[in-house]
């Protein structure tokens, strides 16, 4: 890759990093305990949308030689938008559930657009498409703050504008992919997708469902006897842990391509241990200044019982999500 290849690599991270983040803290600092769980709900669909997707469509089309070109795009695209379209709908089902029609709708679409986002934006880092990829994450920064300003014009309620500006956000991050795969997408291309990386999706994907069936299969466990106000709180102390996933996610093709000695050094594992370190630092601080404020913002307030649990949890999550990348 050529210097200015890693210049955009990094811009590129950066940007969908804080495109990713800013939502959470949207809703972190807006929505109560209760609206908060009710999000997280829907949320968690996403998630394992998004663990599943580099699991049957990326890692495994990158493995088995990542090749590039219209042809190969139309066949990756239309397996992505088919293999989307479930979780789609299991994040409606979800929040028809929970009563709120408007996040079953703004859920969907968010859920669509941000697992289609992720398996094209992988396929663009990987093909060196820097202008497709740095413009899809502007989009989706853009999205969000049109977003939350039309839901305060229109003086919508906290979970209304911020389920909005999420779905928004999300759609406009789609604005970088051409042409659109709908046209070709189809069960059968799914089907052919699996046959053609069999061998690359098993592994990968039985590795997922593990690493899911704990990091989102317990919330589902744990919320009815939680409760959506203590659910909220629940997710929010994972969600202090979430910007350095954030930031480590888009670098997913750069590290698939790396030396393995090198990602495992003595000086690269104590320098990422160092910046955990450094961000669970500031994640304590933050989280027992924030009931000395004069105003309320949201869950957030509610997590100084957890001040320091939280802050551990960065640390060891980080550094565990690290290992987790190389090894695959």
């Amino acid at each position: 890759m050529t210097s200015s290849g890693v210049r955009v690599t990094a811009i590129g991270a950066g940007l969908n990093a804080l495109g990713a983040i800013l939502p959470q803290l949207v809703a972190l600092v807006l929505l109560t305990s209760s609206e908060y769980g009710m999000y997280s709900m829907v949320y968690l669909v996403y998630a394992a949308g998004l663990s599943s997707v580099y699991s049957v469509i990326c890692d495994a089309w990158s493995r088995h030689g990542g090749s590039v070109g219209l042809r190969q795009w139309e066949s990756y695209a239309g397996a992505l938008t088919v293999f989307s379209v479930p979780f789609s709908l299991l994040a409606a089902i979800i929040g028809a559930v929970l009563g709120m029609g408007l996040v079953a709708l703004t859920g969907a679409a968010a859920t669509f657009s941000l697992i289609f986002r992720a398996g094209s934006r992988y396929y663009q880092t990987r093909a060196e498409q820097w202008g497709r990829v740095i413009v899809g994450d502007v989009g989706q920064i853009f999205g969000l703050v049109l977003g939350l300003l039309i839901g305060w014009c229109a003086n919508w309620a906290a979970m209304s504008t911020v389920m909005f500006a999420w779905a928004l956000s999300s759609a406009l991050t789609l604005i970088s992919t051409s042409p659109f795969p709908v046209t070709f997408a189809a069960p059968r291309r799914f089907r052919k997708w699996v046959r053609t990386y069999r061998k690359e999706i098993g592994p990968l994907l039985a590795d997922s469902l593990l690493m899911d069936a704990g990091a989102i299969g317990t919330p589902y466990l744990l919320f009815p006897s939680l409760g959506l106000a203590s659910f909220g709180i629940y997710r929010a102390v994972s969600n202090v842990a979430t910007p350095v996933q954030l930031i480590l996610s888009p670098l997913r093709p750069i590290v698939t391509g790396s030396d393995i000695r090198r990602l495992i050094s003595i000086r690269l594992l104590g320098a990422i241990t160092l910046l955990l370190g450094l961000v669970s630092l500031a994640a304590y601080i933050v989280i027992q200044w924030l009931p000395a404020l004069p105003v309320r913002l949201g869950v957030l307030s509610d997590l100084y019982v957890v001040a320091l649990p939280a802050p551990l949890f960065v640390v060891a999550n980080g550094l565990s999500f690290y290992l987790y990348l190389v090894a695959r």
